[in-house]
């Protein structure tokens, strides 16, 4: 434990003149209250610079959140079904020959029954022809190369699109579409595609807090508000506002603003590849409520300080210089940021009361940085490493492997059928399901291995000093010990579908994207099963 240094001092005779004891006094009793003063102070700047850090983490981390939960689960499904749509043959054919229909409607008809969310799959071709499951016989005047959503495939060939919000004309709903262009063996070309409702979306957001009252918002690339937690926002401009260019100038954010005497925290994160933007709005007085604890704790502890100095200075004014210097040090030490200093114990006196009042409020404050800090990196239900810091810890581990040539390697692991399990057990089941799935992989694998949640029911393992053969092996023992759980229900079976990828000095986007695509590849190829 640090120990603070005495500063020497002169011991006075008692005899001294009341006059000088009385200007000692006072002397000593300033001195007391100043550096009180300015502690207080310092730890109310402090605490409030802390509660602005856990609301900018608390406010960025749930955008995170639900940009995994809408882009892993929502956004970027659509796409790869739509991805995988296109690149069925019997698409291409039937562009000119309408037969080879047949069997991708019927798959079609599988989808929807498999997903009931979801909404219409359609192909439309250059000669205005339109298929759509569930079945829709459209008006004479329809023509679907009119639609917004055939010139936007179109418009970008070879790549899957989403369009912006558009009124669909079955419903009059507002809607997305998800389409790719097709083209056939003749030269012909078509466009599949799926449609998403904007209240489907919106209702996945609304779901989700910032705080008490906070919401949040799905921008679109125009700037207006496609949905979110406040409907009465839909279809808002937010290009007039004046924190509307900093959510467009970086990937994520979290910047305090005053607009007409309000004051509010507004955070953002990119949708990756959208040109979207996902922008938490969070009332000031989520500050302010914590503000007002910290105002009376801080004038409470202040006012004993000077209470206890006053005695303390009255009994002896020797003794309360020699207490008050070192008091002195101790501050200097947590004003410069050293929290893991403590107070000098001397006697068993109020000034001694004071100083290990001091000591445990420092405590506490470094001891809430400290799970602050574990917060930030930890995901809540499953206890694993969040994504966010499982991405900068395979980062530092290709480093270590590119710098002394090492072998890594990482397991992308994906819970099957995950969305049925919540559907039939409830999510607090699928909540089970996790935190079980989390443990069993703790168990099956090294002290060196890390483990963390990249989002929702999907999982990375890095494996470091681990060629693909040794991690395939590890990845089968993780799936056969998940298999192998007992749920305590008849006839339930929880199985995981794993890509395995060995590190080859390419970009960290590559290497997630390759073994995610290996673990796509175990979805199609029947599940419960490891690709490498």
């Amino acid at each position: 434990m640090p120990v603070l240094l005495h500063r020497g001092y002169r011991n006075y005779p008692t005899t001294l003149p009341m006059s000088i004891k009385k200007k000692i006094l006072i002397t000593l009793i300033l001195l007391s209250v100043v550096p009180i003063s300015i502690l207080g102070r310092l730890s109310y700047v402090k605490a409030r610079e802390v509660l602005i850090d856990e609301l900018v983490l608390t406010s960025i981390a749930t955008l995170e959140n639900t940009h995994d939960i809408i882009f892993d689960h929502y956004i970027r499904e659509k796409e790869r079904l739509i991805e995988t749509l296109s690149l069925d043959e019997n698409l291409s054919r039937a562009l000119s020959d309408p037969r080879y229909l047949e069997k991708p409607m019927a798959d079609w008809e599988t989808y929807l029954r498999l997903k009931p969310r979801w909404w219409w799959i359609y192909m439309a071709t250059d000669r205005g022809e339109i298929h759509v499951k569930p079945a829709w016989e459209p008006p004479a005047w329809y023509d679907p190369r009119k639609r917004p959503w055939y010139k936007a495939a179109l418009e970008k060939r070879g790549q899957v699109v989403w369009t912006e919000p558009y009124k669909e004309l079955i419903t009059d709903k507002m809607v997305l579409s998800v389409v790719k262009a097709v083209e056939g063996e003749d030269g012909s070309v078509g466009v599949v595609g799926m449609d998403t409702r904007l209240e489907e979306i919106g209702r996945l957001i609304s779901e989700i807090k910032i705080g008490n009252k906070g919401y949040i918002l799905l921008v679109g690339r125009d700037g207006k508000v496609i949905a979110g937690g406040r409907p009465d926002r839909f279809g808002e401009d937010l290009t007039v506002k004046s924190w509307y260019r900093e959510i467009t100038s970086g990937s994520k954010g979290a910047y305090y603003h005053d607009e007409r005497g309000e004051e509010f925290f507004i955070s953002h994160v990119k949708v990756i590849g959208k040109g979207w933007n996902l922008v938490g709005v969070t009332s000031s007085s989520e500050l302010e409520r914590g503000l007002d604890r910290i105002k009376a704790r801080t004038l409470f502890v202040g006012l004993a300080g000077v209470v206890a100095a006053i005695l303390v200075s009255v009994l002896t004014s020797g003794y309360l210089v020699r207490n008050i210097r070192n008091l002195m040090d101790y501050m200097e030490r947590v004003e410069e940021g050293d929290l893991t200093v403590r107070p000098v114990k001397s006697g068993g006196d109020e000034f001694n009361k004071l100083n290990v009042s001091f000591g445990r409020m420092v405590q506490r404050l470094s001891e809430t940085m400290g799970r602050l800090e574990r917060l930030s990196i930890t995901d809540g239900l499953t206890d694993l490493y969040n994504h966010r810091h499982i991405i900068e810890l395979v980062e530092a581990e290709m480093a270590k492997a590119e710098r002394y040539k090492r072998s890594l390697s990482i397991i992308m692991l994906d819970v099957d059928y995950f969305k049925s399990i919540n559907d039939i057990y409830g999510h607090q089941f699928g909540d089970k399901v996790l935190t079980a799935i989390a443990g069993k992989m703790k168990e099956e694998l090294r002290a060196q291995d890390v483990v963390g949640r990249y989002g929702g029911e999907e999982f990375m393992v890095i494996l470091p000093e681990t060629d693909i053969s040794a991690a395939f092996k590890a990845a089968e023992r993780i799936r056969l010990g998940i298999a192998g759980i007992d749920w305590e229900i008849e006839a339930m079976k929880v199985t995981v579908s794993c890509g395995v990828k060995q590190f080859n000095d390419e970009s960290l986007a590559d290497f997630i994207d390759d073994a995610d695509k290996l673990l796509y590849m175990a979805k199609e190829s029947g599940r419960n099963r490891t690709e490498k």
